[in-house]
């Protein structure tokens, strides 16, 4: 990922950078704890992991680098996981493999831009 000139990404990069992140820095597994925020912060069944995949969603929503077709999987995604009922149960393996199904989409579509 080239960086600018002045050595500051451009917000496309930080963007990019951090959906990378989430999808490759967190663990998939299902633990056979509970997890929260307050115990290990390395695995995407935590509710956080999901309300940052959907803030940096939306953020490049608001940025004009998530547009069309991804901002409105985008917009279903927060729709279904920022409920109280997704908080209010255990997180499934199908969720897991939504939401990196949703950033594989988002990095792939960013770095097509590039």
């Amino acid at each position: 990922m080239p960086e600018k000139e002045s050595g500051e990404l451009s917000p496309k990069q930080k963007l990019l950078r951090e959906l990378v992140r989430l999808r490759d820095e967190y663990s998939g597994e299902i633990p056979d704890i509970i997890v929260n925020s307050t115990t290990d912060q390395g695995y995407k069944v935590r509710k956080g992991w999901f309300n940052q995949v959907t803030g940096n969603l939306e953020l490049g929503m608001e940025q004009g680098l998530v547009a069309g077709e991804l901002a409105e999987k985008s917009e279903q995604f927060a729709d279904k996981y920022c409920t109280e009922d997704f908080a209010a149960r255990l997180t499934t393996k199908e969720d897991i493999e939504e939401a990196d199904a949703l950033l594989n989409e988002a990095i792939e579509e960013l770095e097509d831009k590039s």
